[in-house]
């Protein structure tokens, strides 16, 4: 895991370089975790002190040259993308979700880009985290995402069992 405290930027049109630094409320981030989101032209990437995420999230806006930081919300330990291959979901309504882990389960997190609150979805009675458990090498691909819906849909599990599906609508 290498850690990065700065994104540098090359403007291929007109050859100018620039650098966007992190926030001073986060420490660096983790280079292997930075994703692309083209329909906003910006990059998310997990931010770190001691693991990958347990700063929440950094969004650096390559259009506006800003930086944001998605903060960890209280109670969990870190915060990940939905999948291997899917970062967002909803942009339509400028909102990405993300999945918070604590001991024990983890929830689904939705980051509004325009206001820059944190919301917590709150699991169903019965369930303890969505997605796959919480366990070294993760799972397979239990997390689905549908933007023209602006829904996420995830495996429930009590424990370590698998006890349905959660469908999240994001308003």
């Amino acid at each position: 895991m290498r850690l990065v405290p700065n994104l540098y930027m090359l403007d291929g049109v007109n050859g100018n370089v620039f650098t966007m630094p992190v926030p001073a409320t986060v420490n660096a981030f983790v280079n292997a975790t930075v994703h692309q989101i083209p329909e906003i032209n910006a990059l998310l990437a997990q931010s770190v002190d001691k693991a990958a995420g347990d700063q929440g999230f950094v969004l650096f806006n390559l259009d506006a040259q800003t930086v944001a930081n998605l903060p960890l919300s209280d109670g969990f330990t870190t915060v990940a993308n939905l999948d291997a291959g899917t970062v967002v979901c909803c942009l339509a309504t400028r909102k990405v979700v993300a999945r918070a882990l604590q001991h024990g389960g983890s929830s689904a997190v939705i980051y509004n880009l325009a206001t820059g609150d944190v919301a917590v979805v709150a699991n169903p009675d019965g369930v303890t985290g969505i997605g796959p458990p919480a366990a070294p090498g993760g799972g397979a691909r239990l997390v689905l995402t549908n933007a023209q819906a602006n829904t996420v849909s995830a495996v429930a599990y009590a424990n370590n069992r698998q006890v349905g599906i959660v469908v999240i609508r994001v308003p």
